[in-house]
């Protein structure tokens, strides 16, 4: 009955197994315990800290994300393509018509989009799987370095922490981090990349005018929505 009245370490308690530790973050490091890895003690670190903590232990296994985050942008490139050639399809007939000229047949832009379709939707495929691939190779990167923290402690925390709550750190805790690596990292560069390429091509193609006229939503929505 003494583990009931035993204070549980703060890492444990408070839901903080993974802490970045080593020499930027003396807070957070044991003395003579995996300086470097992760401790158990300390503050929460900052999101810009657990972030570049996360992607350098899952370092050996982040190379598909970047085929992930690549798909996504050709994805969102080809859905604005979609509106554009459909608007470009109705300008030109509608000229046509207006002018006398002959209707240009729309099978070829039928065509077109029925291509672009498909390959949005293998590219769509192609992100969600190396995004997932790369999430869940991560988390037994995490695992692992779970383990590697807790075992010199081993008989320090097994007198003074529930097992089962080891076990919520070490699978539900460690589980939430697959959004990060599947549906957090590809759309945030994305979210920039292809807002910013569809306004110089605006600015190229058509005015650049009419692109600084669209640059101000485009700041906007990068600098909000973030916020909220």
């Amino acid at each position: 009955m003494t583990t009931a009245t035993t204070p549980e370490p703060a890492g444990v308690r408070d839901g903080s197994v993974l802490r970045p530790t080593g020499p930027e973050h003396p807070e957070n490091s044991e003395p003579h315990e995996n300086s470097g890895r992760v401790g158990v003690h300390g503050s929460a670190p900052s999101r810009l800290v657990l972030v570049a903590w996360l992607l350098r232990v899952t370092r050996p296994v982040l190379k598909p994300l970047l085929g992930s985050t690549l798909c996504r942008i050709t994805d969102l490139l080809l859905g604005v393509g979609l509106f554009a050639l459909g608007a470009h399809a109705v300008v030109a007939t509608g000229s046509a018509l207006a002018s006398g000229a002959p209707v240009p047949s729309p099978w070829p832009v039928v065509g077109a989009m029925a291509a672009m379709s498909l390959a949005k939707a293998a590219l769509r495929y192609g992100e969600q799987f190396m995004g997932h691939f790369v999430a869940f190779k991560a988390l037994e990167l995490l695992r692992g370095e779970i383990f590697r923290a807790l075992i010199p402690r081993s008989p320090r925390v097994s007198a003074t922490s529930r097992s089962g709550d080891l076990l919520a750190r070490a699978t539900k805790d460690v589980d939430r981090i697959e959004v990060f690596f599947a549906h957090t990292f590809a759309p945030t560069v994305s979210a920039v990349v292809v807002p910013t390429a569809v306004l110089v091509a605006i600015g190229v193609r058509v005015s650049w005018t009419l692109a600084a006229v669209a640059l101000p939503f485009l700041l906007g929505a990068l600098a909000i929505a973030p916020l909220l």
